[in-house]
């Protein structure tokens, strides 16, 4: 399998004639080192006009599980349960309206059968209409944003392993990287075709011949590392692994691959500095490159020496039409306050200012909690995340906060509910 991989994301383009892309990407410069060495105040109205607080439904058959992901398919909020829910949570894919919160339905279930799927976790086409999970063996099973089972796909890129990163039309694309095998991390997108034939692939990221290839086999111990985003209730973090004496291997929990609003598909390598255009059948485009000084911690390092105090590292990333919302580290994990950073980079205007996480956006529009996005949803709004945890912890920690009625049931509520969406346009 591994042979596998580094043949297809080797591979040259076969059948460019087959694939499309946009042709107007933009270079932009992404200055973190300086906006995080003077940090300011942002506000709320810096980013959106309007907040609308939506708590989604709470019943015994759509809990949200103690782990999740919150995804924007159309005008539904999806939430994929990846950890384990209270008795009687139901299904793992739930859709709620994102207008008012309501409970519409569930989407598939796990299992072994031909229309299950592995895993909770799911890629949409780029226009939101089907949602596509891991199947039996390497098929693809289909469904639509109200629960109907649309069927299933042509068997999967296997040597990819994986569901796709994007689908446009009929061509999936795929994200191939290493972690532990290789110390030199890659990244490459492969294009398959319907039929399951590859289209192209673009090396992103080039990988370097591995210094010490590990040998899976003999690996004494091995520490596990997780880190969280910086957003409250981030849906992104990263991992790390460490193998004996050598370096940690990092890798961002989330796909390097995304859509854009306009359509495109962006690709970053965690740990690298640049964001990528990419299309079938063209060399992938720098459309803008993070500058983190002299305190970089890169793709090279990445396996040869692990994550020092001063290192930038980027924890977080959502990028809506006009911005890229950044959540940023001075080394790997630490819950000091001086040394975590939110903010944002202004595609028009090319400026980026970033300010303390624990601050993050002040609400100058409802005078209640400080925003931090989360999700970017096609339509141009951006959406953040409260339990009511947050909540009474933000009540108790301010008693003069004038509560917002849409949270005020949230707030009494004996049982734990839903999460509530923070809406901002």
């Amino acid at each position: 399998m591994k042979h596998l991989l580094y043949a297809a994301a080797a591979a040259v383009a076969v059948a460019a004639s087959s694939c499309s892309g946009n042709a107007d990407a933009v270079m932009g410069r992404v200055d973190v080192a300086s906006a995080i060495s003077s940090p300011s105040e942002l506000k709320v109205s810096d980013i959106g006009k309007t907040i609308r607080y939506v708590p989604l439904a709470t019943g015994d058959s759509f809990l949200v599980a103690n782990r999740w992901k919150l995804r924007v398919v159309g005008d539904r909020a999806v939430v994929c349960n990846t950890g384990s829910s209270a008795a009687g949570a139901g299904s793992s894919v739930l859709a709620f309206d994102l207008a008012d919160g309501r409970f519409l339905n569930h989407i598939g279930h796990a299992g072994q059968d031909p229309e299950a799927y592995r895993r909770p976790e799911f890629v949409t086409d780029s226009k939101g209409h089907t949602l596509f999970f891991r199947g039996v063996g390497d098929s693809l099973v289909r469904y639509d944003v109200d629960g109907r089972f649309l069927g299933t796909a042509p068997t999967s890129f296997p040597a990819a392993g994986q569901l796709p990163a994007a689908v446009v039309d009929t061509m999936r694309v795929y994200a191939l990287t290493g972690f532990m095998e290789v110390p030199v991390p890659y990244l490459s997108a492969v294009f398959v075709g319907p039929s399951g034939v590859v289209a192209d692939s673009l090396p992103i990221v080039r990988r370097a011949a591995a210094d010490d290839p590990v040998d899976l086999g003999s690996i004494g111990g091995i520490t596990v590392m997780k880190t969280p985003g910086l957003m409250r209730n981030s849906q992104q973090g990263l991992s790390g692994l460490k193998m004996d004496a050598r370096p940690a291997s990092y890798r961002s929990d989330d796909a390097p691959l995304w859509y854009t609003p306009e359509g495109d598909i962006h690709a970053m390598l965690a740990f690298s500095d640049t964001i990528f255009s990419v299309g079938c059948g063209r060399e992938p485009r720098p459309v803008m490159v993070m500058d983190f000084g002299d305190r970089a911690y890169t793709a090279a390092d990445n396996g040869r020496r692990d994550i020092g105090d001063d290192d930038l590292i980027v924890s977080d990333m959502i990028e809506s039409s006009d911005k890229l919302f950044l959540g940023v580290r001075k080394g790997w994990r630490t819950d000091d306050d001086e040394r975590n950073f939110i903010g944002y980079y202004d595609k028009v205007s090319g400026t980026t200012r970033m300010t303390r996480a624990a601050d993050g956006f002040v609400d100058d529009l409802t005078g209640f909690m400080p925003f931090y996005p989360v999700v970017a949803a096609p339509d141009g709004s951006l959406i953040g995340i409260l339990t009511q945890e947050d909540i009474l912890k933000w009540i108790e920690e301010h008693p003069d906060a004038t509560v917002p009625q849409q949270l005020q049931a949230v707030v009494d509520s004996e049982e734990e509910p839903n999460p509530v969406l923070i809406i901002l346009k």
